[in-house]
């Protein structure tokens, strides 16, 4: 496309292309003879790169504004000439294999995926006079994984069906280089060899025995608490997560339900004692006197002591569950039924969401473990007719 609105006019056109191969192989005589039971196979693969431009237009000029007086503009917007387009290279291998005539469906796939040159509104200081500028960053970003489905036909008569389908994925994200980047804006955001989901921690050392509060390490001894002194690296991406679904119809009836499933870490934020908001109740083991919580107080100190470990490897743990994440049941009314009324389809219907977790996460959802929110659980039920 024409790029010239976006890019300048020395930038006008994207980079791109793709190459891709699959190669089913169960109509080969020889395979398909010495390997009876495999009724599908497929071998896939791909490699492609393209360009991105999803940024504002005419970013490579400066822009501005008129005032609410007359005869005057101001700047709202810098200009670079210099920026071109985010460069995504794209991998992905895969091995598709179907068993008992198709009843058992297999597929596993690779895939890696880099981005570099990344588009971005560059953060700058604000004696600028501007928050951002359009620019590429130098960074090189890596997500790779495996993918894993499989579906099975457990059963099927003449009034019976049930079908199984799960999935499982295991990602990886990293930041794979950034030249300079202990100069650039981004030097207290990433770290090279780590994933962009992190967050750079203060080391917990327990609550003080004299005031009761909890303290954090002074890493350089310098007297205060800033980046220097956060160096332990929380990776908070998920491990894997994956679903299992099982579908059954009889005659008339079907029911349906999605098992979901995560294996991650999580932030509890809830447990600061004594402001006047929600506040799990856990803390109230602190006035037991034996507890990992400070003591309930209002005061300054207490306030500063949990805006510091919040910042720390203290409020993170499992935040792994097992969630009955949908389930729907139906009834279709028998056609014969309905032409008397001169209705052609009616279905009864019920449906429930977030019905049940099974967690040891302290917090109100580990679905969204660092947000101190949480989804609703919600049953809807109704009567779909059509004419």
């Amino acid at each position: 496309r024409d790029g010239s609105s976006r890019f300048g006019p020395s930038n006008r056109f994207a980079n791109f292309g793709a190459i891709g191969m699959a190669w089913i192989f169960t109509e080969e005589p020889v395979i398909k003879n010495s390997l009876p039971f495999l009724s599908f196979g497929k071998l896939r693969g791909s490699y492609g790169t393209t360009g991105n431009d999803q940024i504002g237009d005419y970013g490579y000029l400066d822009a501005y504004e008129a005032t609410t007086g007359t005869g005057g503009l101001y700047p709202t917007g810098l200009a670079n000439p210099n920026y071109s387009w985010e460069v995504n290279k794209k991998l992905e291998v895969g091995l598709e294999l179907g068993f008992i005539e198709n009843k058992l469906h297999t597929s596993l796939s690779y895939y890696q995926n880099r981005s570099s040159n990344q588009l971005v509104g560059y953060p700058l200081p604000a004696i600028t006079g501007f928050t951002t500028v359009q620019a590429n960053l130098p960074a090189s970003v890596e997500n790779r994984g495996w993918e894993i489905e499989l579906t099975s036909q457990n059963l099927e008569t003449t009034n019976f069906r049930w079908q199984t389908s799960f999935n499982i994925s295991f990602p990886k994200n990293e930041l794979v280089s950034y030249p300079d980047i202990e100069q650039s804006s981004y030097a207290n955001t990433y770290r090279i060899g780590y994933p962009l989901n992190i967050s750079l921690l203060y080391e917990y050392t327990g609550l003080d025995p004299e005031t009761g509060f909890y303290t954090v390490k002074d890493v350089n001894e310098d007297g205060s608490l800033d980046y220097q002194d956060r160096l332990i690296i929380k990776d908070q991406n998920r491990k894997f997560y994956g679903g299992i679904n099982n579908s059954f119809s009889f005659k008339n009836f079907s029911l349906q339900f999605l098992w979901q499933f995560v294996k991650q870490e999580g932030r509890q934020t809830l447990f600061s004692a004594g402001r006047p908001s929600n506040t799990s109740v856990s803390v109230l083991s602190a006035l037991e006197g034996d507890s990992k919580y400070q003591k309930i107080s209002q005061s300054s100190q207490a306030s500063k002591a949990y805006n510091y470990v919040i910042n720390t490897g203290f409020p993170f743990e499992d935040a792994s569950f097992l969630r009955l994440k949908t389930l729907s049941l139906s009834y279709k009314i028998p056609k014969n039924l309905l032409k008397q009324i001169s209705i052609k389809n009616c279905r009864l219907f019920m449906h429930g969401q977030n019905l049940w977790t099974l967690t040891d996460f302290t917090g109100l959802d580990p679905e969204i473990p660092n947000s101190g929110i949480g989804n609703l659980r919600s049953i809807t039920g109704g009567l779909e007719i059509n004419f």
